[in-house]
């Protein structure tokens, strides 16, 4: 009896992350297998009825699905430089950003414009001041037409 209410308690928990994400977000699978998840209110002209999908504006869509993105750095944890990849799709103005746990600035990458495409930082884990920082965990921003993206990165000595 216990095991039969677990199990429906999972099932459960499983159902309402579904219907929650289903809500909220919209998850893309890309051709190398990866998901990328979109805020549904971002995504203002496609619209949903029943089981079928009408898009109102297919090329608006197109821009918000491969829109910008932010790779997880390689290699991560990382000694003693690291690779940050980010893919945007237009010409725009870019900027990077590295944080600590608490929020502090401890290094940044010039803003500039870029032209659409994949780009590249190689962060050699110095802050503004070109010190070594400490072993532990930071956060990697990139900001692209008012859109911010984050990952973490971890720094071991």
């Amino acid at each position: 009896m216990f095991r039969n209410f677990i199990h429906c308690f999972l099932l459960l928990n499983v159902i309402v992350e579904l219907v929650t994400a289903q809500i909220d977000t919209l998850h893309i699978y890309t051709k190398d297998g990866k998901k990328q998840s979109y805020s549904l209110k971002d995504i203002t002209q496609i619209k949903f009825v029943g089981n079928t999908t009408e898009v109102q504006q297919q090329n608006l869509i197109q821009q918000i699905i491969f829109s910008f993105t932010l790779r997880q750095n390689y290699p991560n944890p990382f000694n003693p430089t690291t690779k940050i990849e980010y893919e945007i799709p237009q010409h725009g103005e870019v900027e990077a950003l590295i944080f600590d746990v608490q929020g502090r600035v401890i290094r940044t990458f010039e803003k500039r414009t870029q032209d659409a495409g994949l780009h590249s930082i190689v962060w050699n884990g110095r802050n503004d001041a070109g010190q070594i920082v400490s072993s532990g965990s930071y956060f990697f921003d990139v900001k692209y037409n008012g859109r911010t993206m984050t990952k973490k990165l971890m720094l071991i000595k």
